[in-house]
């Protein structure tokens, strides 16, 4: 019987890990620029099987924007699409570059890189 219950343990140890070896894939959707808003966001297609990979879009005025720079965190975890209004944060007749990303407990992976320009005045 204490052989049986150490196994049911093992077992259960073992089938709870979280076995997450890769990072996640994150795709960066073409943004949607007007006078009243500026909706950027992303796709997560994968993971890594980590349901807690959280996501978000991070933005500058300088190429190759990071988390370092601006960023907005969605309150959703996991895979999906997803979209911010980040226009309140923006100065007018400016270049700014963005990419989506995603972080699981690997790491952080970054989508593609877009770019769009303000006009407002």
């Amino acid at each position: 019987m204490k052989k049986l219950m150490i196994a049911l343990s093992v077992m259960l140890f073992v089938t709870s890990c979280n076995n997450v070896t890769e990072l996640p894939q994150v795709t960066t959707t073409n943004p949607a620029v007007s006078y009243t808003a500026v909706i950027v966001g992303g796709d997560v297609t994968f993971t890594g099987g980590d349901n807690k990979t959280t996501r978000g879009v991070c933005w500058s005025t300088s190429p190759n924007p990071t988390t370092a720079d601006n960023f907005m965190l969605d309150t959703t975890d996991g895979a999906g699409v997803y979209s911010f209004d980040i226009l309140g944060q923006l100065m007018p007749n400016t270049e700014y570059y963005f990419k989506a990303y995603a972080e699981n407990s690997v790491g952080r992976a970054y989508g593609n890189e877009l770019n769009f320009t303000t006009r407002w005045v």
